[in-house]
């Protein structure tokens, strides 16, 4: 969704996505989704994994790496926190924003999205429909329907 999104926007020349070198599956299948729908386009998808550091050296990678991408670009953060780390380091880039950088990420933690110097853009996880295609899976397994031990991805 935020790729289409972001591709919808603007021309962009580039895009990127920052999340977390840890294993985390839903920050994996995000990233994941947001390049695979990138690619569909013909387009690249450079990506910051940010690891457990002092929040400083955090902030100084993620600018290094901000300050390489062509602009206009587009990136998307695994989370709203993350995405008010990109938004902070950009100002102190000298980054416009959405001009330069668009920034959008995951969560919609209104607390942070409203509040930041420049109003961020965010995704709210469908959490209310997993736990019904949850619950609709363990209500085929106690049924035994067959095939109902397949994974299934949301």
């Amino acid at each position: 969704m935020v790729a289409r999104e972001l591709l919808r926007s603007g021309d962009r020349a580039s895009f990127g996505y920052v999340g977390f070198t840890e294993e985390k599956r839903w920050d994996r299948e995000r990233r994941t989704g947001f390049a695979e729908t990138l690619a569909v386009h013909g387009k690249i998808c450079a990506v910051f994994e940010a690891s457990k550091c002092r929040e400083r050296d955090l902030l100084g990678r993620i600018g290094d790496w901000a300050r390489s991408l062509p602009r206009p670009c587009g990136i998307m953060a695994s989370t709203d926190v993350m995405s008010a780390k990109v938004l902070g380091v950009c100002a102190r880039l000298g980054l416009s924003v959405p001009d330069d950088v668009s920034i959008a990420g995951v969560d919609n933690a209104v607390h942070i999205c409203e509040t930041a110097p420049v109003t961020l853009t965010s995704v709210e996880p469908d959490f209310e429909g997993s736990g019904f295609i949850a619950a609709e899976l363990v209500d085929r397994i106690g049924l035994g329907e067959k095939g109902s031990n397949r994974i299934v991805r949301f």
